[in-house]
């Protein structure tokens, strides 16, 4: 057999490796060969000075790829808790900042023709329109507002909310139409509607825990924000502004009417009985 060396090695140098032949065919490692062939495949040459040196060593199969070329991320990307970057408007004058604090009522009248509408108090004044269902079967989403307000308390990140109590950041012209502006509040309004609607199917997520939502389900939700200064959000993040707006909209589906507590300095969001 031909030694594949081009010159003799040093004692201390890697030991040189012969292929058997033409006759033997390629080595098959890589292409369903066992243990055994992979290991008979090459042998050492008699004819190089570091065989009785160094153990023998494998070379490289033709056919082997980098680890990383066949590595996976794993699916908890985006789940592993940690100091979230969070969506801030520290920067940006007191009357264009999200209040760190903010209490909110909301409960349901009833008007003419038996009509159900909801409304919304903070600090004493009415705000924002009556929300109905605006669907032909009711059901409930004239609560949905609560969604918004946690993706306001959890996220820092609420178009709708800022638009409701005039907060838009138009000090910097281009926040206030790239972030706060008209499709900002679309995009959120679909967030809402799609997270709504699987919520739905599933009892509006009653009884879940923190990691238990589906992956693809948060991947999906942040997909509708990307190019948005929320997406820098982590998935473990939105999965708890989530879970949030529902625990909420239960409440508010079941008493249909309470009091919600934003903090967003704590990142979290209370529900609680409105007092008659």
């Amino acid at each position: 057999m031909p030694c594949l060396c081009t010159s003799r090695p040093s004692p201390s140098s890697t030991p040189c490796y012969s292929w058997p032949g033409p006759s033997a065919g390629w080595p098959r490692w890589g292409r369903g060969a066992t243990s055994r062939e992979a290991r008979t495949s090459w042998s050492v040459s008699p004819q190089c000075s570091a065989f009785s040196s160094r153990p023998r060593t494998r070379p490289a199969s033709p056919w082997s790829r980098p680890p990383c070329a066949t590595s996976r991320r794993p699916r908890t990307v985006g789940r592993r808790r940690a100091s979230p970057r969070r969506c801030s408007d520290e920067a940006f004058p007191d009357e264009e900042r999200l209040p760190r604090a903010l209490t909110i009522d909301i409960f349901e009248r009833t008007g003419g023709n038996d009509r159900r509408y909801v409304v919304q108090r903070c600090n004493g004044i009415f705000i924002g329109d009556r929300l109905t269902d605006n669907i032909m079967k009711p059901d409930d989403y004239r609560f949905h507002d609560a969604f918004h307000y946690a993706y306001a308390a959890v996220l820092g990140w609420s178009p709708v909310t800022r638009a409701l109590f005039r907060l838009k950041r138009k000090s910097e012209a281009r926040v206030d139409e790239g972030q706060d502006g008209a499709r900002a509040i679309l995009i959120e309004e679909g967030v809402a509607t799609f997270v709504f609607g699987e919520a739905k199917q599933l009892g509006f997520f009653e009884g879940q825990r923190p990691g238990d939502l589906g992956f693809a389900f948060l991947k999906s939700v942040r997909q509708f924000v990307r190019g948005y200064e929320v997406e820098a959000c982590p998935l473990w993040l939105w999965e708890e502004a989530i879970l949030a707006g529902n625990e909420a909209f239960r409440f508010l589906r079941e008493k249909r009417r309470g009091r919600l507590r934003l903090d967003l300095v704590g990142r979290k969001m209370l529900v609680e009985d409105l007092p008659t």
